[in-house]
């Protein structure tokens, strides 16, 4: 399974007290061999790479969950999948009209795996998306309870 993620990953490994929702999730994902996917330059690849470089100066249970991220995820083609945003494919212009601006990378990105799956913490997301049948977005509790990696 490929599954888009946004920007809530980094501030969950940031956020101490969030740690442990994205941690189970990552192990989950890790165990099951599935794939985390984002587009090359978009917001999501942006703030890894940010995150990377600034982790130096966090708290150790932080850098050390930022070196395993990278190295198990990000580093690894088997679990993370960048896609080109030439490699994309096209959203309709309803959709496009639709959605916010810093929202439609995750759409392209999602339209171009075979799941069409979004994992977010952005309920509006969410609402907007949830009469379309071009992507499947689940708020991240949703994701936990059904995500099966046994």
């Amino acid at each position: 399974m490929e599954i888009v993620v946004d920007e809530w990953i980094v501030h969950f490994i940031y956020e101490s007290q969030r740690r442990e929702v994205v941690t189970r999730l990552l192990e989950k994902i890790h165990k099951k061999c599935d794939k985390l996917v984002t587009i090359r330059g978009e917001a999501l690849d942006q703030k890894i790479w940010s995150m990377a470089k600034t982790s130096q100066n966090w708290d150790v249970g932080g850098l050390l969950l930022v070196k395993w991220f990278m190295r198990a995820f990000r580093k690894d083609p088997n679990k993370f999948r960048v896609i080109e945003k030439a490699n994309t494919k096209p959203l309709s212009a309803d959709l496009e009209r639709e959605i916010p601006e810093d929202d439609l990378y995750l759409i392209m990105a999602a339209i171009s795996t075979l799941d069409h799956l979004i994992v977010t913490t952005d309920a509006r997301l969410k609402e907007r998306l949830s009469d379309r049948s071009e992507v499947r977005v689940l708020l991240i509790d949703e994701f936990l309870k059904v995500y099966d990696c046994d």
